[in-house]
Formats: structure tokens, C-alpha cells, sequence
């Protein structure tokens, strides 16, 4: 687009999107961890841990999302877990690719949500879907040797899971 005097005008679009992060946790204590099934992603090294979670599609609640991620993901019914948000003031900015090829800057607000499963980690079936891998269940105190995300950290503290130590 040129402008008045042969200036020249970029267009700019940024690129908003709502992650619901599931911090899943059982009545024995043991959370649910896995890694990136493809390598891509913001944090996505090969020994990187990821919580369930993923992007909320166009019309669809928070919670509609959560419970959508938990079953592509992991296999898991949350329907009868208490969930309640524990996080929503982590933002960051990234480039993403669209369809057509074109790089756009991408905001994402990320919604944690603590998930509170009523049974023992072993009464579950942990089925991996299209996006995690490795997907397991580990106890909370063990948190403190795997490598979490940048906001997975600042939940793990909040929460008071001990000091979780990572690389990044």
C-alpha cells in the first residue's frame, strides 16, 4: 500500500488467542505430564513437560475448551471434576503461521484451571491424543525434576509445588 508522498504504509495484524492449560490433579496427589507429539510450539523440546491444554475455537466457553483438550489430549472425562480457574495474567506474544503461509504476531492469554479428579491416578486411562506424547501421570512432589514451561513454573509456585527448577 503506498501512502501520500511515496511513503510507504505496512498493514499490521495481530493475531489474539484464549489457552486453557488443565492442571489435573487426582485424589492421590498425581498430576498429568507429557511432552509435544510434533516439536513445534513455543516450548516444545523434545524433554519439555506440558500440561493438557490447548487453543479455545471461535464461539466455544473456556470450559467447553478445557473439557475439549482433556478428551483429545489425554482421554480424560473432567465432566465430574471440580475445576475452578487458578491463573489468567499470563500473556505472550509469538509469531504464528496462518493457512495462507503469512507470519503474524500472536497474543495468547492463558487460562489455567486447576482440575480436581475424585478418583486415584490409577482408576484413569491415559489415552495420548494428537498433540502430547509420553502422556503420564506423576506425583506432585516429583514436579521439582521435570523440566515445565515458563508459565507452568509460575503456577507450580503459586500453588505451592516446591521449587520447580528448569533450564529455560
Amino acid at each position: 500500500m503506498e501512502a501520500k508522498g511515496g511513503l510507504s504504509v505496512l498493514s499490521y495484524y495481530m493475531l489474539k488467542r484464549q489457552i486453557v492449560v488443565a492442571w489435573v490433579i487426582t485424589a492421590d496427589h498425581q498430576t498429568v505430564i507429557g511432552n509435544k507429539n510434533d516439536g513445534s510450539g513455543v516450548w516444545a523440546s523434545s524433554d519439555t513437560i506440558h500440561q493438557i491444554g490447548g487453543g479455545v475455537d471461535e464461539g466455544e466457553t473456556l470450559l467447553a475448551a478445557l473439557q475439549r483438550e482433556a478428551t483429545e489430549e489425554a482421554g480424560l472425562d473432567i465432566s465430574e471434576a471440580e475445576i475452578s480457574l487458578i491463573d489468567d495474567s499470563q500473556t505472550m506474544t509469538t509469531v504464528k503461521t496462518l493457512p495462507n503461509g503469512k507470519m503474524v504476531d500472536c497474543e495468547m492469554t492463558f487460562y489455567a484451571y486447576l482440575v480436581k479428579l475424585p478418583q486415584n491416578a490409577k482408576e484413569y486411562r491415559l489415552v495420548a491424543g494428537d498433540d502430547l506424547t509420553n502422556l503420564r501421570f506423576v506425583p506432585i512432589d516429583q514436579l521439582e525434576i521435570t523440566k515445565l514451561t515458563p508459565p507452568a513454573i509460575k503456577i507450580a509456585k503459586m500453588l505451592y509445588w516446591g521449587n520447580v527448577a528448569s533450564s529455560a
